[in-house]
């Protein structure tokens, strides 16, 4: 079993709805365990040239699902609610992005994980730190511990992000 970070987010339509019917489909699979989501925020978009704010979330599992499976269905969700191919940058209904697959990293022409800019994003670190303190990553012989105020901290002071609470979990504390 490896323990799962998701990031789900969008910017077009209803995408509260989206989100609680992303984490729906996906927590309904069989062979997803533990299922856990952080508060909804509001985040500003992220080198794209969007008027349109993103609402982000993050959630854990675990599974004992492949990457390979993982990703497939994660696609399969996105595509169920609406997502199409677009351009990178272009405004969206919805988009999954596995963030950690356990604490391996791992790099192919589809995957890359850890998510290449995952320390870079206060609308993945501040969902991501209501369901954990740290990240602890393996590697080769190192291992790396990520604490993600640390991370946070001085994103909070980069005025091109931004980041406020819009949907409280009454589940997280």
């Amino acid at each position: 079993m490896k323990k799962i970070y998701l990031s789900v987010g969008g910017n077009e339509g209803d995408v509260v709805d989206r989100l609680m019917r992303a984490f729906s489909l996906i927590c309904s699979h069989p062979a997803i365990y533990e299922f856990r989501f952080s508060h909804f925020y509001s985040t500003s978009p992220v080198e794209m040239n969007s008027h349109h704010s993103f609402v982000n979330a993050t959630c854990s599992f675990s599974t004992s699902l492949s990457l390979d499976e993982l990703f497939l269905f994660t696609q399969s969700v996105e595509q169920e609610l609406g997502k199409v191919k677009k351009p990178k940058n272009a405004d969206r209904p919805i988009d999954i992005d596995i963030l950690f697959f356990g604490n391996q990293y791992c790099h192919t022409a589809a995957i890359t994980i850890p998510h290449r800019s995952w320390k870079d994003r206060l609308f993945v670190l501040v969902p991501l730190r209501d369901l954990i303190e740290k990240i602890v990553l393996q590697k080769e012989s190192d291992t790396e511990i990520y604490f993600l105020q640390d991370l946070i901290t001085p994103l909070l002071q980069d005025s091109s992000q931004s980041v406020s609470l819009l949907v409280k979990n009454p589940h997280i504390q």
